[in-house]
């Protein structure tokens, strides 16, 4: 339900630009060309520099690469991990092949939540548990050097992950042959680099069926910095308020008769299933609360049916008994009249 209250948001007009944070696709450029974009980009004065790259293997001119890296005091670096079976902690498994040689650069985890492989990537991880040491996210890293504040609050929360808000929102996105035109787009904004249209790292959310990591790493800061914090209401209330309306509806179907009761009916049944989506969809986009009403939109969809099903047994199984009633009474008459003869 929470995924069609966010696509319905995201397809209004209203759209808001997001303007702490730049993406900067680097496209088909070469780790030269990274260098330099690094090079440029700290010129422009951002308050964070994230680098969604990871340089896993050596090559040329690495010592231009590590100097635009330095020369960028914010850095955050990404860093992969898998979890340790049967535990909840993880260990480094994809690291850039500098980071044993450079202690001072900043990193954070890129992995981001799934309850299933391959599934819709819905919330972003705040922190992980390594054999390191307790490493941020790579967005919640970035997050936190804007506006410590929210992160504070985020972490006051006590929960292993937020909830990530897609919908209207809009990035300004340059590619690499961009950055020296709009220099002053970079001023006091958090700048995440990474390949947009890489189709390795593409994933699925509640807007769009293939979204790139780096763009979801942008969705993640911006929800944190927004300070949006969505709360689930506990599914017992969809439970109690499906049971609620299944009786109500039953209550009218057996008790009002009526030609008209069928479109009647019918009729309290639309109503119904329009109110339950909207009133999920305003608590969703207007104060952040996720109801989910699953079983109540079903309860109310099929209750009838159901209703139907259980009269229509009722209609077949009372001509049985009256053909059983009929059947039977031929047969005693049938002996009756051999008694006779």
């Amino acid at each position: 339900m929470s995924d069609l209250f966010t696509q319905i948001a995201d397809n209004r007009p209203v759209r808001a630009l997001e303007n702490r944070v730049v993406i900067v696709d680097i496209g088909n450029g070469t780790r030269e060309d990274i260098a330099d974009a690094l090079s440029l980009i700290s010129l422009c004065g951002p308050k964070a520099v994230g680098v969604d790259i990871n340089f896993a293997d050596p090559g040329q001119n690495d010592e231009y690469l590590i100097e635009s890296l330095r020369a960028n005091p914010n850095v955050i670096l990404p860093l992969g991990v898998k979890q340790i079976s049967g535990s909840n902690n993880f260990e480094i498994e994809d690291k850039p092949f500098f980071y044993d040689q450079e202690p001072d650069f900043e990193y954070g985890i890129v992995n981001l939540p799934l309850k299933v492989n391959k599934g819709t990537i819905r919330e972003y991880a705040i922190d992980f548990k390594t054999d390191e040491g307790v490493f941020p996210s790579f967005s919640v890293a970035l997050a936190e050097k804007m506006d410590p504040d929210a992160v504070k609050r985020l972490k006051e929360r006590g929960v292993e992950t937020g909830i990530t808000s897609y919908h209207s929102r809009e990035f300004i996105t340059l590619n690499l042959n961009e950055l020296e035109e709009n220099a002053e787009d970079l001023n006091d904004k958090i700048v995440v680099l990474g390949a947009l249209e890489e189709s390795s790292d593409m994933h699925a959310t509640p807007v769009k069926s293939h979204v790139s990591g780096v763009m979801l790493h942008a969705h993640a800061i911006s929800t944190v910095l927004d300070g949006t914090w969505f709360h689930k209401v506990p599914k017992i209330f969809d439970y109690v308020l499906a049971a609620l309306l299944c009786y109500c509806i039953m209550l009218v179907y057996f008790g009002y008769n009526s030609n008209f009761r069928g479109i009647v009916l019918r009729i309290i049944q639309a109503i119904l299933v329009f109110l339950a989506v909207r009133i999920g969809y305003s608590l969703f986009v207007d104060h952040n609360v996720i109801f989910d009403l699953s079983y109540t939109v079903l309860i109310i969809a099929f209750g009838l049916f159901a209703a139907d099903i259980w009269k229509g047994v009722e209609a077949l199984w009372d001509i049985c008994s009256r053909k059983l009633e009929n059947l039977d009474s031929t047969t005693v008459i049938t002996k009756t009249e051999e008694q006779l003869c």
